[in-house]
């Protein structure tokens, strides 16, 4: 992944996301389902994140991921672990987590869209979200059908980001306030965004020669 086609796609995505913004602040640094609150916050996240889960299965559900919350935490990566610290190991038992979410989901409308959109809600600097679209779309590019490869692809993607960057004398962790200035957002989000953009919305991100004749187009500012 480039920084251009980044930028240019996260701007069409846009900056300010209320949803998601709500769903940080309600989990703050310390991602926790055994709290009420945050249960409560997840569902509704996903539901406005059109997960479209039955509100009549709340209860139930709640329930179930409490219980996957206390025997699944423990192969979640620590909570500030960046996608790119993560090895074959990490991936395996994130897998592991995200077969649990949807063992539990069953029967429930929670499955592979609300099942990563919960690992990101959890680790939001770490673990990547999907929908329908973009899983499909890798499963076509030969990337594996499982979250586990989706996440090793991810960090593929931010490795090239990261030699893209220091090309233009910068580091990752500039990455964020360049494409989206003033906003708390992840690296791993920004991909997302990426992805939504080009693969669930199929936007193209314009060559190089495309934007030389656009700017071909400009008025002189002298006239």
């Amino acid at each position: 992944m480039k920084l251009y086609a980044l930028a240019y796609a996260c701007h069409l995505y846009g900056q300010d996301d209320p949803v998601y913004r709500k769903m940080r602040e309600t989990f703050g640094q310390k991602p926790d389902l055994a709290s009420p609150a945050q249960l409560e916050g997840l569902l509704q996240f996903l539901n406005e994140w059109r997960c479209r889960i039955a509100k009549k299965g709340f209860p139930e559900l709640k329930e179930q991921l409490r219980q996957w919350w206390a025997e699944n935490q423990c192969k979640l990566p620590d909570v500030g672990k960046n996608i790119s610290d993560l090895d074959d190991n990490d991936r395996e038992q994130v897998g592991r987590a995200y077969e649990g979410l949807l063992k539990l989901g069953a029967g429930l409308r929670f499955q592979d869209t609300a099942a990563a959109k919960t690992l990101h809600a959890l680790r939001p600097y770490t673990l990547p979200l999907w929908d329908a679209k973009i899983k499909e779309r890798f499963r076509e590019r030969g990337a594996g059908a499982t979250y586990s490869d989706f996440v090793g692809y991810v960090a593929q993607e931010v490795a090239e980001l990261e030699a893209d960057v220091k090309r233009l004398g910068l580091s990752l962790g500039d990455v964020p306030q360049l494409v989206h200035p003033g906003f708390d957002v992840s690296l791993v989000k920004l991909v997302d965004e990426y992805y939504w953009t080009t693969m669930t919305r199929e936007d193209t991100v314009p060559t190089r020669g495309d934007l030389a004749k656009w700017l071909g187009w400009m008025p002189d500012n002298r006239s």
